[in-house]
């Protein structure tokens, strides 16, 4: 009897210090996963916040954004976006402005100036800097919310939003910790008609009635899992409960949970764990028939000798357990993450470069090389100095390595020089790499070049200010510098003179000479006009055959009549056109200001008055 008594003590303390041993091995896994999963978050949110930084920099960006050009907007985003749902599968891109409405939304581009009422774009308004925390769409989607304001001229004009479906990052953690994970999400935070509107769409067999109190979503939400749901359905883990066990057949599981928190903190659901343990529980049973025939022959010398050194053996294999198991959980994350970042910046449509303190070169990835003609090899351990075209001003460079070197960002363009001696126009962006002492170890620099879009800038600048036929300052460049010289000899208590001519009889030369000599003879003016003033006075065509002449710091009105008198001798000589020789005649009219007037319009009036005047005295005359 007794002998019975002690087998069974000694079967009962088996299982239970087993079923302890599991149950603890359980939590601890439930802990490093939840671990893993909140640092996978933050390994994503600071992965993809780097693209954001990138993205805000870019001069096709900024210059889209500053003009609230949409089309410009989409057509700088559009292949990013691909490319980041490619490597990140990134849900959406989004452009927010500073009134919380949505400029852009990348991939529903025709769909805009929807309210953002998500809590991450407002907390990045509110602190002025990077924000991310988890939502629920309201289809049932997990989306890691990623939102940075985009900071112009000392103003935040809006903020750039990005998602992503964590379903990829629920896998990840679960593959690794070698777990099914599953997503299970309060029925309450879902919206129903967009539900039941996405259900007919797919053709879904699951419809609302079908839910009970909560969903599993894994990608869709759409599909279910439906052993993993069964399991849950049937054994509800209460929140005073971390885990408990379940049999089904032959398979034995453990089943665990821990919250999901959106970014405010609220509870929104939370993640559930399945792991499959059948092995391990027959192993046990296993252990338990050689305990026992052991027992029945040893007796119970081993029996005390086993239940004395069996707590210490247990918690020296579970701490050995646990550090193994953190350590390559850590380096599996690690290889992970190295291998995104890693391709993210030698597949990147940024130049990027990566130089020591001293500023020695280190790395240069494959676009560099496109861009500039040196290669790595070419250009290791010597500095970007290689690059210098001597056409940017010197203080530019010096501003750049004072603000890197304490630390700052920098952000500017450079004309350089590329190998094969070609210049270019780099927008650089360069940000130091402290160590956790505090000490700058690296530099990194992105860039683009930009020299197409400078030229274009130009060009448009000059279409918009300059006649195209004389490449003489137009109406409008005309009518500014006007004002500016207005106000300026106001302040210095000087004067301006405005000379208002037209030729003469300049119908006649286009309708017998033909309109090439008439462009000819007003190439030929403007030439002449401008020899007759000074360097800082301007020469404009108004258009036709109307001139004007800005004289600026003119002491009195005798001194302009003489510049006019100059203009009209010159314009006296011959111009030899289409084998004929032209002579040409003008009035012109003067008037000064501020004195006949403190505005453009007005004097300009006032001087095609005067030229009309002196018309009608005789031509060739100043009035």
């Amino acid at each position: 009897m007794t002998f019975i008594i002690l087998t069974s003590t000694f079967l009962a303390s088996i299982l239970w210090i087993e079923q302890e041993h599991a149950r603890e091995k359980f939590l601890s896994l439930k802990n490093s996963i939840e671990a893993s999963f909140l640092r996978k978050l933050d390994d994503e949110a600071a992965l993809l916040s780097s693209h954001l930084f990138f993205i805000s920099n870019s001069s096709c960006f900024q210059n889209a954004w500053r003009r609230q050009d949409r089309q410009a907007l989409l057509a700088c985003s559009g292949p990013v976006f691909q490319q980041m749902q490619a490597f990140f599968q990134v849900s959406e891109l989004n452009y927010v402005t500073d009134d919380f409405n949505y400029f852009l939304r990348v991939n529903e581009p025709s769909r805009y100036g929807d309210s953002e009422r998500g809590r991450v774009v407002h907390r990045a308004a509110n602190t002025g800097e990077l924000s991310y925390g988890l939502e629920i769409s309201q289809r049932g989607q997990l989306l890691l919310i990623i939102a940075k304001p985009w900071h112009f001229e000392n103003s935040t004009p809006g903020f750039i939003e990005m998602k992503i479906d964590i379903s990829d990052a629920i896998h990840e953690v679960a593959a690794v910790q070698n777990v099914d994970l599953f997503a299970f999400i309060e029925k309450p935070e879902i919206n129903r008609a967009l539900w039941e509107q996405e259900a007919n769409r797919s053709g879904s067999d699951y419809g609302w009635e079908f839910l009970e109190n909560h969903i599993v979503t894994i990608g869709d939400p759409l599909s279910f899992p439906n052993k993993q749901k069964h399991f849950f359905d049937g054994h509800v883990i209460e929140d005073e409960e971390p885990a408990i066990n379940y049999r089904d057949k032959e398979r034995s599981y453990s089943l665990g949970k821990f919250p999901l928190l959106d970014e405010a903190g609220r509870y929104i659901g939370h993640i559930g764990i399945i792991l499959d343990n059948t092995e391990e529980q027959i192993a046990i049973w296993g252990l338990f028939g050689r305990f026992l025939t052991l027992f029945l022959v040893a007796g119970s010398i081993l029996f005390l000798l086993f239940v004395r050194y069996l707590g210490r053996i247990d918690q020296r294999l579970a701490t050995v357990y646990r550090d193994l198991h953190q350590e390559i959980t850590e380096r599996k994350r690690m290889e992970i993450s190295l291998r995104k970042l890693s391709s993210a910046v030698e597949q990147g449509a940024s130049a990027v470069v990566i130089t020591t303190d001293r500023g020695e070169i280190e790395y240069v990835n494959p676009r560099f090389k496109e861009v500039t003609g040196y290669s790595l090899d070419e250009i290791r351990g010597k500095t970007p100095r290689i690059l210098r075209s001597g056409e940017t001003q010197a203080d530019i460079y010096e501003d750049l390595w004072n603000t890197i070197s304490a630390g700052r960002h920098w952000v500017g363009d450079l004309h350089n020089r590329k190998k094969s001696g070609d210049l270019y126009w780099s927008h650089l962006s360069i940000s130091p790499i402290t160590a956790d002492s505090g000490k700058i170890t690296n530099y990194v620099a992105v860039s683009e070049d930009v020299t197409e879009l400078k030229s274009a800038h130009e060009q448009m600048e000059r279409l918009a200010f300059y006649d195209t036929l004389t490449e003489l300052p137009n109406r409008r460049l005309f009518k500014d510098r006007l004002e500016w010289a207005i106000k300026d000899a106001s302040r210095k208590g000087s004067s301006v003179a405005l000379l208002f001519l037209d030729l003469d009889h300049f119908k006649h030369v286009n309708d017998t000479l033909g309109h090439e000599a008439g462009d000819l003879l007003l190439k030929s003016v403007a030439r002449t006009l401008t020899k007759s003033v000074r360097g800082n006075d301007t020469v404009a065509r108004l258009g036709g055959d109307e001139f004007t002449i800005l004289l600026t710091d003119i002491q009195s009105p005798s001194a302009a009549r003489k510049v006019a008198e100059k203009i009209l001798q010159s314009l006296r000589s011959p111009v030899h056109l289409e084998g004929k020789e032209v002579t040409i005649t003008t009035s012109i009219g003067i008037t000064l200001g501020p004195e006949d007037g403190t505005h453009a319009d007005a004097l300009m009036k006032y001087a095609d008055l005067a030229m009309y005047k002196a018309k009608e005295t005789s031509e060739s005359s100043t009035s």
